[in-house]
């Protein structure tokens, strides 16, 4: 389930019964993105629609920033570039896939949440670092200058200066079978 939040973004308002969620966004280079006038970004609560066609061109490359954290550890950023956004039993679900392998699976099931942040182009040094070192070796929101975000409604925190933060309650979880996949995309 998630909560999206956007920020230097006029909210409108939605019809009785809609539901919202936590975007945060402020970016420039994006198209059709807000943007902010410099300094820190205010951001505003806006449906998980609102900037879904762009969230999911940057999951296709050149990824997007998963943000998890354990129960007694720092947040840890890792690049994702396979998810989906849709309903499931009437609720907004950003779905995503994270292998057992990575440090991010083990903080997962240390906590009931995450968020997914959309980078903008002048974080793509972070991106490559984030996408290319394990949270296990490195502090990569030290390493890569990164400021957590607190978030409104999830503990675990986003990352200051990305337009675009879905906040995601975990809901479920499940093995993924590669056997169990189609042929045509294993």
């Amino acid at each position: 389930h998630c909560r999206s939040r956007a920020a230097g973004v006029k909210v409108p308002q939605l019809p009785r019964g809609a539901r919202r969620s936590i975007v945060r966004a402020a970016w420039a280079g994006v198209e059709d993105l807000p943007t902010t006038n410099g300094g820190a970004m205010d951001y505003a609560e806006v449906s998980y629609t609102a900037y879904i066609e762009q969230t999911l061109s940057l999951l296709d490359g050149p990824g997007l920033l998963l943000v998890s954290a354990g129960a007694e550890s720092r947040p840890n950023a890792m690049v994702i570039g396979w998810g989906t956004i849709g309903v499931i039993w009437g609720r907004p679900m950003f779905t995503v896939l994270v292998r057992p392998s990575r440090y991010t699976y083990k903080l997962l099931g240390e906590n009931d949440s995450f968020t997914v942040c959309v980078p903008t182009e002048n974080m793509s040094q972070a991106v490559d670092f984030c996408g290319n070192r394990s949270g296990r070796d490195y502090d990569k929101f030290k390493e890569c200058g990164l400021t957590a975000l607190p978030s409104t409604r999830v503990s675990t925190p986003g990352i200051e200066g990305c337009p675009v933060v879905y906040e995601c309650q975990i809901v479920n979880t499940m093995d993924l079978v590669p056997t169990e996949l189609n042929a045509g995309i294993r």
